[in-house]
């Protein structure tokens, strides 16, 4: 699924897309130009970003004031 359908999505969930840039960690001029498919040669971070905050909130129907791209990149496997 490309980027710009993930954030129509995100969008459709009540999100706006300064508060997608704010979870993603990316500007809110890249998400603009992600969503209207501008950009063609995305960067792979920007593109991971936006796929975990849509799994997050779309997929799994979290709420994304819950989502910490922080946690979800550095997560730490727990001990045995």
């Amino acid at each position: 699924m490309q980027a710009s359908h993930q954030i129509s999505e995100l969008i459709e969930a009540g999100m706006t897309q300064e508060l997608i840039a704010d979870k993603a960690k990316i500007y809110q001029s890249k998400v603009s130009r992600l969503s209207t498919g501008k950009t063609k040669n995305p960067r792979w971070s920007d593109v991971e970003a936006i796929k975990k905050l849509h799994l997050f909130v779309v997929i799994e129907n979290q709420d994304w004031v819950d989502f910490d791209l922080g946690k979800l990149t550095h997560a730490q496997p727990e001990p045995a």
